[in-house]
């Protein structure tokens, strides 16, 4: 409690007013509560000599110092043993307080207000006429356990303490896997698109795009008959990426094979590669996962079916042959 002879100033813990011809006129007292707690009672002393007249005060708090943080849990999931996980959030806001908020990370995550920078244990919300704004708190687990759990503690002077469930966890590694490890494709000519051949690629565990790579001539599209290119980026969802089919071609430049891949590869991942056989076929030529000629030519279709005719001519060529002889 402080007191005061002036409404609005002036107060401390105590003041003296002389006596005029030993007398003190009525004055009037300002008496103001500055809580170190919720509620309190105590007693204004009058004190003149040895006489004195105590008046009793007691001071409570209409409104409490409130901290709001939201959500209440937060799962994080790091990539590796000793790589930290993604941030995940929450906010943090608080009102009628006596002091700032401080807000502590428990062992194995840190935190920080700057999302992807000045990560550290505790960070500091500072606040104004007891307010503090609602404010982002960007937490991340270190992975340096295989779990780890705990609560990010939320204080401030006479407010009740609000805390984040936070659990961490290191993730499966990340897997590619494609449907076929090697196409074989045919053009019929030089700049001509052989036809396109297929397989599929999917994922899980990501922790980034899978990019799929490819050149020498060799194209790729994930839409049959467009787009055709020598490099994608395929997003997955959640971590995972859904059987994806991929359209390929050769466009040969010159003629004679040509060995060339799609190597498909995600951060952390293996990189699965999809060998690719490009070749120049007259007559046509197709595409197939085994490596085989698919295409045709044209031409006699049958050796055999020839047979007769050759008899023939030799029939009536050796017996001209002989009268000229004779």
């Amino acid at each position: 409690f402080q007191v005061s002879l002036t409404s609005g100033s002036g107060f401390g813990s105590g003041f003296s007013i002389s006596p005029s011809g030993g007398t003190v006129s009525p004055t009037t007292v300002y008496v103001r509560y500055l809580p170190t707690a919720l509620g309190g009672s105590s007693t204004v002393t009058n004190t003149s000599g040895a006489q004195s007249a105590d008046v009793t005060v007691n001071g409570s708090v209409t409104n409490s110092p409130q901290i709001t943080a939201t959500p209440g849990s937060l799962t994080l999931i790091a990539p590796s043993m000793g790589t930290p996980s993604v941030e995940q959030s929450f906010t943090v806001s608080g009102q009628y307080l006596g002091g700032d908020i401080t807000v502590t990370a428990p062992t194995g995550f840190d935190l920080t207000t700057t999302s992807g920078s000045n990560y550290g244990s505790s960070a500091t919300l500072t606040q104004s006429a007891g307010v503090v704004a609602s404010t982002t708190i960007y937490v991340r687990y270190l992975g340096g356990s295989a779990s780890a759990n705990g609560n990010v503690d939320c204080t401030s002077t006479l407010a009740t303490t609000q805390q984040v469930a936070v659990g961490g966890s290191i993730a499966p590694p990340p897997n590619v896997s494609v449907s076929s490890a090697g196409l074989t494709l045919n053009s019929t000519g030089v700049g001509t698109p052989s036809p396109e051949s297929t397989y599929t690629v999917s994922g899980t565990n990501l922790v980034g795009n899978v990019t799929l790579t490819t050149g020498s001539g060799f194209e790729i599209s994930t839409t049959s008959g467009s787009g055709f290119t020598t490099s994608l980026s395929l997003a997955p969802t959640g971590g995972t990426l859904a059987a994806t089919t991929v359209y390929v071609r050769y466009t040969p430049a010159a003629t004679g094979q040509v060995i060339g891949n799609v190597a498909n590869a995600s951060a952390g991942a293996t990189t699965k590669n999809v060998t690719l056989w490009g070749d120049v076929v007259a007559g046509g030529g197709g595409g197939s996962s085994s490596g085989g000629d698919s295409g045709g030519g044209g031409g006699c279709t049958s050796g055999h079916g020839a047979l007769p005719w050759f008899l023939l001519i030799l029939a009536l060529l050796v017996p001209a042959w002989y009268r000229r002889r004779a």
